[in-house]
């Protein structure tokens, strides 16, 4: 189930980083200071890719 606008930005940060999955391999990474990362798993023979919005 996709994460909604809401329920992303009632998110808030903890004392360690936490991984909130999303669908279809996405996660959204949630940084201690507060940041939003946008994740995929890596597939076979690739690196992790992320997308920095800051704050989401």
């Amino acid at each position: 189930m996709p994460l909604t606008d809401t329920q992303i930005k009632a998110l808030k940060p903890e004392a360690k980083p936490r991984k909130v999955a999303n669908e279809k391999g996405l996660y959204l990474l949630v940084q201690s200071t507060g940041g939003k990362l946008w994740c995929r798993r890596p597939f076979k023979f690739d690196h992790l890719c992320a997308l920095n919005f800051d704050q989401v």
